[in-house]
């Protein structure tokens, strides 16, 4: 039985056969082909040249040519020394007379030396799929301005395209555009022009107001491309490079303040912007359109607690799940009143307005320090999430060190040095300082010292996994474990010591300590101490123009008695209800 050579090239070298087996003989049938693997007049001879790309970060790459201090112009070609100016800005807000907000830009979004963390939200590389357009003509000259070939096709990691398209050997001339992260049609925040826009494509770009879940938009263009041998693909090169300006803030050295940051937000910065592809390998010609830019608005990272005493030179970042960079349209800072706010837990806040300019493929670092620091040396840390009991290493802490030159734009690496250590003290609930003696807990640093520059070093800890304790599962053993409180015929009284019927002190909240059945009186907060109404937990004979005399209840009345069905005596509660529990069926409620 012979094969048919072309059917077998249509499959993809899959061979798909219908046999019948009558009397001894054997009869073929073919079965059509529907992959629809080679498309626009492509023929067996080009079967195996399949459009696959060379994937690279360019970033990643001019750092690995260039070492520590990247040379400006190498990741963004567009870079003037002017870009890289340092500066100090004022800082408003009560208290804040002796502080100032220290600038400092560098190449790069969030340089680093080596691969980045697993969990780095900053894509070091492409690691997931992204768009791909293609445009193709008969010679370089007649590639059309429109994508015919292909449109916003899905593109795995690798380089390789989900849907196989072959090249042409009748249109041997192609270029390509790639978008990162992909464009789809379930995220309207990125959109692509349309497959009939002629000429260098562009994105509709929208910067997300919550910055833990901003994207990272990365660009590329292939520049022309030519299918020189037939039956094998050619070398296809895209090197990613970052469109947007990564923001950061942090903590300087010597601040004297003893405050909680707990939100930080740019306000007032333009939020929506066209972005035009490069047409050329190296991306020049990208660019974003300065009449598009619009629509100010406010981003914010909360949910975040560094101390301005206890983090100095720390990269300020949220839980381990958060975001720590702000991903920013590049634009015009000076006059259009973009201001950097921070809050703190103590309800007091201070702000800046933000002068010169945001620019795409550079990091820009606002340090908060004390107006007499020595800030034209910058050391910036950012630490690794905490690390599970049992496991033995952690991710990735980095170090950034590196001097300004008087000019405001040279930069030079500054060594640096781990040069002690400090261990928190539950007991005292503060730091013990270790000297250079590491934690009993601590096998080593990967990395203690290093030559410092602009992109960042990093290293990873080893940890003693023998030493480390599991407190949590000895901490819910004991709850389990406790004698249960309580009946179902007699339910445990929480603001009785006893947890007998008497009322003796009443609270906002109650801590469970053991499995039982329990009961709380329906009264309003602290309302009842020591058996007697707290008057104070709700009234207050002090007036004023700020001050609240009366506490309210839920229709505006003042309330008058601790017990809330006696304040609402015509409508009293009758059944409980669970608002909120980490797990469903720990907590039953009662009438």
């Amino acid at each position: 039985m012979k094969r048919n050579k072309f059917y077998e090239i249509l499959n993809g070298g899959q061979l798909k056969l219908s046999t019948l087996m009558l009397a001894g003989v054997a009869t073929m049938s073919i079965v059509s082909c529907n992959d629809n693997n080679l498309l626009d007049g492509s023929d067996s001879k080009d079967a195996d040249a399949f459009v696959t790309f060379n994937v690279t970060d360019a970033q990643t790459k001019a750092i690995a040519q260039s070492g520590n201090v990247v040379t400006r112009g190498l990741i963004n070609p567009n870079l003037v020394s002017t870009d890289l100016s340092s500066q100090k800005l004022a800082i408003n807000g009560a208290g804040a007379a002796s502080l100032c907000l220290i600038e400092t830009t560098v190449e790069g979004v969030n340089p680093v030396q080596a691969d980045a963390a697993t969990r780095a939200k900053v894509v070091k590389t492409i690691t997931e799929t992204f768009s791909a357009s293609g445009h193709r003509g008969a010679t370089e000259a007649s590639i059309t301005a429109t994508p015919q070939w292909f449109y916003k096709e899905t593109t795995n990691s690798n380089g390789e395209l989900v849907r196989r398209i072959p090249w042409s050997w009748d249109q041997r001339y192609g270029r390509f555009y790639a978008i990162f992260p992909e464009v789809t049609s379930d995220y309207t925040k990125i959109q692509l022009s349309p497959k009939s826009y002629a000429g260098n494509p562009y994105i509709e770009f929208e910067v997300e107001e919550d910055v833990k879940n901003q994207k990272d938009l990365m660009t590329a263009c292939t520049g022309n491309v030519q299918y020189a041998i037939r039956g094998t693909a050619p070398t296809t090169n895209l090197d990613f490079r970052h469109a947007l300006t990564a923001v950061k803030f942090a903590v300087g050295q010597n601040l004297s303040w003893n405050k909680t940051i707990d939100k930080v937000e740019i306000r007032n910065a333009l939020s929506k912007g066209k972005y035009t592809l490069s047409d050329k390998l190296d991306g020049t010609g990208a660019a974003w359109d300065a009449t598009s830019l619009t629509d100010r608005k406010t981003f914010t990272l909360d949910g975040i607690s560094v101390s301005t005493s206890q983090n100095p030179n720390t990269v300020i970042m949220g839980r381990d799940e958060d975001n720590f960079t702000f991903y920013m349209i590049p634009q015009t800072l000076t006059g259009n009143n973009v201001v950097a706010y921070f809050h703190f837990t103590d309800g007091s806040e201070i702000t800046t307005t933000l002068s010169g300019s945001w620019v795409a493929g550079t990091t820009k670092t606002y340090k908060l320090s004390d107006k007499s620091s020595t800030w034209e040396y910058t050391l910036e840390t950012e630490s690794p999430a905490a690390v599970a009991y049992n496991k033995s290493t952690s991710d990735y802490y980095k170090v950034r060190s590196y001097r300004t030159a008087a000019d405001g734009v040279t930069q030079y690496p500054v060594k640096w040095k781990a040069v002690g250590y400090e261990e928190f003290n539950d007991a005292t609930n503060s730091w013990d300082n270790l000297g250079t003696t590491k934690p009993s807990w601590l096998t080593a640093l990967s990395v203690e010292n290093g030559s410092g520059g602009t992109a960042a070093e990093q290293g990873v800890a080893t940890l003693k996994v023998d030493v480390m304790v599991d407190r949590l599962t000895a901490y819910n053993k004991a709850l389990q474990d406790a004698p249960v409180k309580g009946s179902a015929s007699n339910y445990y009284n929480l603001s009785n010591a006893n947890g007998t019927d008497v009322i003796e002190n009443t609270a906002n909240s109650y801590l469970v300590s053991a499995p039982g059945y329990y009961r709380i009186p329906l009264v309003y907060g602290n309302a009842i101490k020591n058996g007697a109404d707290n008057k104070r937990a709700y009234q207050t004979q002090n007036s004023g123009q700020k001050i609240l005399s009366n506490f309210k209840d839920h229709s505006g009345t003042d309330i008058t008695t601790p017990y809330i069905n006696i304040q609402n005596n015509t409508n009293p509660a009758t059944q409980a209800s669970i608002v909120w529990a980490d797990q469903d069926g720990i907590v039953e409620a009662c009438r």
